[in-house]
């Protein structure tokens, strides 16, 4: 074998190992996700989802330009080419088509999914309504809950997590680091501007989590049976 033979199966192995725990964190999000809609659903999250209204106050034009430009990584149009720039690079550099594949499985769960619960769903945002669900008066609004902006980021900090596994461990650390806490910060602004109410943004992050842990066990069953081929 050699020696990039020998690099490239060290780093299919220890990344295989770190997808051990995808299965546990798949059941963990999606539980989270399940448990706040359920909440949300029937009213029971209102008297927190209100609480986190206190910072409304604060709300006034400039501050609400300037956490609109801060939020812009969570969304569709700046997401998906670096996503895809990314993990293509990835993909081509260590000879394997997991990275892509998995960017591509969440990208198309996360889509469909969040457009089935907002079409579910039916809630207002903070500015248009109330926080209950099934409201037929907002349909323009194509519903708030969940949060895509926090499901992106949901989606891509959590591919990010795994995906720098193997790598050495300053990068794997800033990487990690900078996804969560882009994450944080997208899913603050979008409580700070009143853009969506706090459950929103906690399903949004669970629902992303859950949607990118499907994504990269789907990507590796693929890669497997792809590389088998080649193989």
């Amino acid at each position: 074998m050699t020696l990039l033979g020998h690099h490239l199966h060290g780093t299919r192995a220890r990344q295989d190992i770190a997808f051990a725990a995808l299965p546990k964190l798949l059941l963990t999000a999606s539980s989270v996700f399940v448990a706040v809609t359920a909440m949300a659903a029937v009213g029971w999250s209102s008297a927190l989802d209100h609480a986190a209204r206190l910072t409304a106050w604060l709300s006034n034009d400039m501050l609400d330009e300037v956490l609109k430009e801060v939020e812009r990584p969570g969304q569709r149009v700046v997401v998906l080419p670096v996503l895809f720039a990314l993990t293509t690079y990835l993909g081509w550099r260590r000879r394997r088509s997991l990275p892509w594949l998995a960017a591509l499985f969440s990208v198309a769960f996360v889509n469909i999914m969040v457009g089935v619960v907002k079409w579910w769903s039916e809630r207002a945002t903070p500015r248009l309504g109330g926080s209950e669900f099934f409201n037929d008066n907002i349909s323009r609004t194509f519903g708030a809950y969940p949060s895509g902006h926090a499901t992106n980021v949901g989606m891509w900090a959590t591919l990010a997590w795994f995906l720098v596994h193997d790598a050495q461990r300053r990068v794997r650390r800033a990487v990690r680091g900078a996804a969560c806490g882009m994450s944080v910060v997208i899913a603050a602004c979008s409580w700070l501007r009143t853009t969506h109410w706090l459950t929103d943004l906690i399903a949004g992050l669970a629902l992303g989590c859950a949607l990118a842990t499907l994504g990269l066990m789907t990507a590796q069953l693929l890669d497997a049976r792809l590389s088998r081929g080649r193989d």
